[in-house]
């Protein structure tokens, strides 16, 4: 294991291990986030970590600071990820000509959202850990030079050194080590195939070897359908992608599980009997 120049080892620690969900965001009426209903869910599904995707919504950073102090007291982590500039670039400009795209309300400005995210950091210590999403696209890294990404971390990390940054990627890179693994303390690794899991072990091995234990990697295992795949995958799929990475990686990563639909969606159904199984 390597330990940067932020003290990655100790962050390190924090990620091994983990079982998270990535949030899908159980909202009201009024458009805002029902924080009783998504502490519940998140409960009895028994996960350690939510991981708060803030999109392109008004409300999704305001709601994502008054979530904190709610699942702190729950027992959860909170990770934040933003989109990225290859992302921001996809999903437009909801809020008209001045808004460059990107996660609201500070877009593609990342050395902005690294600072408001360690400043909020300083009163809910559950806030561990920050990534951004789709990192390893080629359009991504001429905003994201290793100068910037500097510069944000010494922004994220003013007051807190133990905030993680863990971003998502589809397949590690001898090129992605040496330009970005200083500031790495871990990957969630997403295995991108729905349909099919063959070769998911030998390719989790692959990246395993790369890594060469220099930092965690989490296993993202897709709960849910996707922009890119409108099918979900089967039950028998996911349940078979859900072990091998329990047994290949050093933490796991849910991909939206539809908490709102509960026991009617049968991989959330499986995981809420799975959780009930493992406390009897």
């Amino acid at each position: 294991m390597t330990d940067n120049h932020f003290g990655g080892a100790q962050r390190q620690a924090l990620l091994r291990g983990v079982y998270g969900a990535w949030g899908r965001l159980i909202k009201g009426d009024d458009g805002r986030l029902n924080i009783p209903r998504q502490i519940a869910m998140l409960r009895s599904l028994r996960v350690s970590v939510f991981n708060y995707f803030i999109f392109s919504d008004e409300f999704d950073w305001e709601d994502c600071q008054r979530f904190l102090p709610a699942a702190a007291e729950a027992g959860l982590q909170v990770w934040i990820t933003l989109l990225s500039p290859w992302q921001a670039k996809r999903h437009g400009t909801p809020f008209g000509s001045e808004y460059q795209g990107g996660s609201y309300p500070f877009g593609i400005d990342f050395w902005a959202w690294f600072d408001a995210i360690g400043q909020v950091a300083t009163r809910h210590p559950n806030l561990t850990c920050v990534s951004l999403d789709d990192f390893d696209r080629k359009g991504n890294f001429e905003t994201l030079t290793p100068d910037y990404m500097r510069e944000m971390m010494q922004a994220l990390r003013q007051n807190r050194q133990d905030i993680a940054f863990c971003p998502t990627i589809y397949g590690v890179t001898p090129t992605l080590l040496n330009e970005y693994v200083e500031f790495m303390d871990g990957v969630m690794l997403w295995w991108a195939n729905l349909d099919i899991n063959l070769g998911m072990e030998e390719w989790l091995w692959a990246n395993q070897t790369i890594v060469d234990d220099r930092f965690p990697i989490i296993a993202g295992v897709y709960a849910r359908s996707t922009t890119w795949h409108p099918a979900p995958p089967t039950l028998k799929t996911f349940q078979r992608c859900l072990r091998v990475a329990r047994e290949g990686a050093d933490g796991v990563m849910l991909f939206r599980p539809d908490l709102a639909a509960g026991v009617d969606d049968p991989i959330v159904a499986y995981l809420l009997q799975e959780a009930r199984e493992e406390d009897a």
